[in-house]
């Protein structure tokens, strides 16, 4: 059993060493973002494309129109409330990876579980694995989920202090650098 775990581990090791030799620096991860204004009770929503020194530029999500022609729109911080943040396709990402680990401690303590003699009612190793492997790859994929869903949220405030402050920070989200 030990070295069955042993095994699993070390695979996994190398599998996360191997997968990191081949890093792209050219990709780049697009921020979803929503800014609240200060005179509406909408907010903006799409990808961050481009910060300025008083403006921030918004790339529409829902309108893809041809390549040569962007849907795009500028906000001035004097407009802006808040800022939320979100990798783009964080949720579905997080909650595959919390699938993946919950069926993982799943089978792990399923594979260690020892049946008990004398009961009325005992499940063999198999079932138990089963079991706790759906089970738990269903409580990590709500996890994942929650925890993908998380927002970064930026204060401006419509104050230029508070907008210069934030701006090395928000072109690090923006997909124009």
């Amino acid at each position: 059993m030990k070295k069955l775990i042993f095994l699993i581990a070390l695979s996994a090791l190398l599998t996360l060493s191997i997968l990191a030799q081949g890093t792209n620096k050219s990709r780049h991860t697009l921020y979803r973002s929503w800014i609240s204004l200060n005179n509406s009770f909408l907010q903006r929503e799409g990808i961050l494309y481009e910060v300025n020194d008083s403006t921030i530029t918004l790339k529409d999500l829902y309108l893809q129109t041809s390549s040569d022609k962007l849907s795009l729109e500028m906000i001035n911080y004097r407009n802006i409330k808040d800022i939320y943040l979100r990798p783009r396709n964080s949720i579905w990402k997080c909650a595959v990876i919390g699938t993946v680990v919950g069926i993982g401690v799943g089978v792990i303590i399923g594979l260690t579980y020892e049946k008990e003699p004398n009961k009325i009612f005992s499940l063999d190793k198999k079932d138990v694995t089963l079991i706790d492997g759906s089970v738990l790859g269903l409580a990590g994929a709500g996890v994942g989920a929650l925890l993908g869903s998380i927002k970064i949220r930026i204060p401006i405030n419509s104050k230029i202090e508070k907008y210069k402050g934030s701006r090395g920070r928000l072109k690090s989200y923006s997909q124009l650098r």
